[in-house]
């Protein structure tokens, strides 16, 4: 009796078990023991039957959409990770800078706490703006992304990763 294939992946409910398992960074033949449920103890012929499945076309293109879709989804994660990191210093640089312009609008402090916290706010305000270059240091430097398993490999160039890091916008 043949197996029932799913309408969408064109593959038989072992076999996307297989590619699944690839994916969480299973070595081929653990793959294939866990996902067809093998009991034999011959290593030889399950190692043969996962390198036969594994060089399938169906088998290599789900692998490759599932390595895609993890690498969009790892895409997504960093670009949110840059946006949220950013976002919180510009707050803070934001609420420093106000504050700033509070105390030398302020009437009621003398010129001695004026400058005192005056040379506090700046302080805090260059600090904000030094970690927050760190911090984009830290993304541009990073010039490769590997996310390895036993058949999965992502790597983004220089280029993708500036053009992920530095979307048509400036950061000051």
């Amino acid at each position: 009796m043949a197996r029932a294939k799913d309408k969408k992946t064109g593959l038989t409910q072992q076999q996307e078990a297989f590619c699944q398992n690839i994916l969480k960074g299973m070595t081929q033949y653990e793959a294939y023991k866990e996902a067809y449920n093998v009991t034999t103890t011959d290593r030889d012929t399950t190692d043969n039957d996962a390198y036969k499945l594994a060089q399938k076309p169906e088998i290599i293109t789900r692998l490759t959409q599932l390595k895609d879709t993890l690498e969009k989804k790892t895409l997504d994660k960093i670009e949110y990770t840059r946006e949220m990191s950013f976002k919180v210093f510009d707050e803070n640089i934001t609420g420093l800078k106000k504050r700033l312009e509070e105390v030398l609008a302020d009437p009621d402090l003398t010129q001695k706490d004026k400058a005192y916290l005056e040379n506090m706010l700046r302080k805090n305000i260059k600090e904000q703006e030094e970690m927050k270059a760190k911090l984009w240091s830290l993304f541009v430097e990073k010039k490769e992304v590997d996310i390895k398993g036993s058949f999965l490999s992502v790597s983004l160039s220089e280029e993708r990763l500036l053009e992920i890091l530095n979307p048509k916008k400036t950061i000051n």
